[in-house]
């Protein structure tokens, strides 16, 4: 059977970070953007497992429907359609609901892993691989934004904002502070002032 050769109406081609993406099946772009690919007539997740199309026969959708609008039918190895979001979107949305309501209290992997019914190391590697971080790191960003804010705005001590923020010592706080920061808690007070 020859293959088919599509000829889009809303497709475009795309762009290098977006190639990058779908070469190493990030999920960053999952939900996002589509990728139709014309020689096979399919559409995909950027992130999907099937074998890498060349680059010349990929566009790019910004929705679902339009790749279908275009003729183009779901892959049944990511199956597009049936996700109103990629896989793992919702995992990771419920992680960060978690970290930004609990940001201020001691929470490990084991606790997110039992509050998702999921294994910590299953856990990890699902979240690192559709963030690019860990979920250890996404809750350090949360503190050191609330740790900011509190230097900033209250006269509070830097042991009790970092007892506020979620540290036990004020050693691993300021450790933690000055490597996201790139200055010590107490420098960035008056710098801010």
């Amino acid at each position: 059977m020859p293959q088919q050769t599509l000829t889009p109406t809303m497709g475009r081609p795309i762009d290098d970070a977006l190639y990058e993406a779908v070469l190493t099946r990030s999920p960053h772009y999952d939900g996002r953007y589509y990728i139709a690919v014309r020689s096979t007539g399919i559409v995909c997740f950027p992130s999907c497992r099937s074998r890498t199309p060349k680059r010349v026969n990929i566009l790019v959708y910004t929705s679902y429907e339009a790749a279908i609008g275009d003729a183009f039918r779901p892959c049944k190895r990511c199956t597009p359609d049936l996700h109103s979001r990629p896989p793992g979107h919702d995992v990771v949305e419920h992680v960060n609901t978690l970290l930004q309501t609990h940001w201020n209290q001691p929470i490990s992997l084991m606790d997110l892993g039992t509050a998702l019914n999921m294994s910590p190391s299953h856990l990890q590697r699902l979240y690192t691989r559709y963030c690019g971080i860990s979920p250890q790191k996404a809750l350090e960003i949360v503190r050191m934004e609330h740790a900011q804010t509190l230097l900033e705005n209250t006269a509070l001590t830097v042991t009790e904002v970092a007892h506020r923020v979620g540290f036990r010592s004020r050693s691993h706080f300021v450790h933690v502070f000055s490597r996201t920061m790139g200055i010590t808690p107490s420098a960035f007070r008056p710098r801010r002032s």
